[in-house]
């Protein structure tokens, strides 16, 4: 049986904006809650881990992740990868939906709908918006990758390059001859959309984003269409967006 379960990958070590994870978002609750409700309340049957670090900092991320009825994983702080490796091999799993925790308007429905798309001989599988990009490499925010967990302990094998230890997927999506990686269209909403971001980095995203939770989100249940629509809808929040797209581009 191909066992699967959602990693969320967090820490409060950030550089542009540290402890982002752990300050009020919205009334009394981080980011980090606000996205662990958020996966439970719609992946019900699937296990979810909180991978973090031994960092002493770090200490505030297991105690918010100690309310939810998730698993927690500290680790290597600045090898990410072997965090995601570590629990797959101590847990047997097969697939895993990776998850980065600076993503408010994550949107976990969709990043489910993924799994109808990841065959048995995939390897990868993600949505990619045009030009062919992956949405990992992109500054929407909304999902999540799937990736076989055999595939992402090759990858110690190949290289030992500090790159691809701080970015989980990167090696796999950039050496496709060597993987089976599935691309599905985004939305069609979205996919060619370069002109929202939703991930957050900045002093100036997290205030943004915090007038768009409190405006639309705090009112009603998260639709990926109506927050799209609710932002397309305010100039103000278009022309702050475009200045933070600029000033963070991958």
């Amino acid at each position: 049986m191909n066992k699967t379960a959602i990693i969320i990958q967090a820490r409060t070590g950030s550089k542009r904006l540290p402890n982002k994870m752990v300050m009020p978002f919205f009334q009394d609750k981080t980011v980090l809650d606000i996205l662990i409700s958020r996966i439970l309340k719609s992946a019900k049957q699937i296990p979810v881990f909180l991978a973090t670090t031994t960092n002493p900092n770090d200490d505030i991320l297991v105690e918010i992740g100690k309310k939810y009825p998730i698993q927690i994983y500290r680790g290597s702080e600045e090898n990410v990868l072997s965090r995601f490796t570590d629990i797959s091999n101590t847990h047997n799993l097969q697939t895993i939906i990776r998850v980065c925790a600076d993503n408010p308007f994550f949107d976990i429905k969709g990043t489910l709908e993924l799994l109808k798309h990841h065959h048995k001989e995939s390897d990868y599988t993600s949505y990619y918006l045009s030009p062919n990009k992956p949405s990992i490499l992109t500054h929407l925010g909304f999902w999540g990758e799937i990736i076989q967990a055999p595939a992402l302990q090759s990858i110690k094998e190949h290289t030992s390059n500090k790159l691809y230890k701080e970015h989980v997927t990167n090696y796999i999506y950039t050496h496709q001859k060597k993987y089976q990686c599935r691309f599905v269209a985004a939305p069609t909403q979205l996919f060619h959309r370069s002109d929202i971001r939703l991930t957050l980095d900045t002093k100036e995203d997290f205030e943004l984003y915090q007038d768009v939770y409190d405006k639309l989100l705090s009112k009603e249940e998260y639709d990926i269409i109506k927050l799209i629509n609710f932002i397309d809808s305010d100039k103000k929040i278009k022309e702050k967006m475009a200045i933070q797209i600029i000033s963070n581009s991958k």
